[in-house]
């Protein structure tokens, strides 16, 4: 949602629990935890994510999609 994205982060950290790449794909998933700031106040969160990459013509890896949800 676009009220999280706008959300200050002071600290943020992502632990993936799993990665595999198949040819020109690959998906990372895991966990996440972050402090933010909603309207002057600390809140922090914690969830799981997953990211889709596709690598490049040039060889690189680019994020092809994105998800991720609070546990809270």
């Amino acid at each position: 949602p676009k009220a999280f994205a706008a959300m200050p982060a002071s600290a943020m950290e992502i632990s993936p629990e799993e990665t595999v790449i198949m040819g020109d794909w690959a998906f990372s998933r895991g966990n996440y935890t972050a402090a933010l700031t909603r309207q002057g106040n600390a809140v922090n969160v914690d969830g799981k994510f997953m990211t889709i990459f596709k690598r490049q013509d040039d060889g690189s890896w680019k994020i092809y999609r994105d998800i991720f949800n609070s546990n809270g």
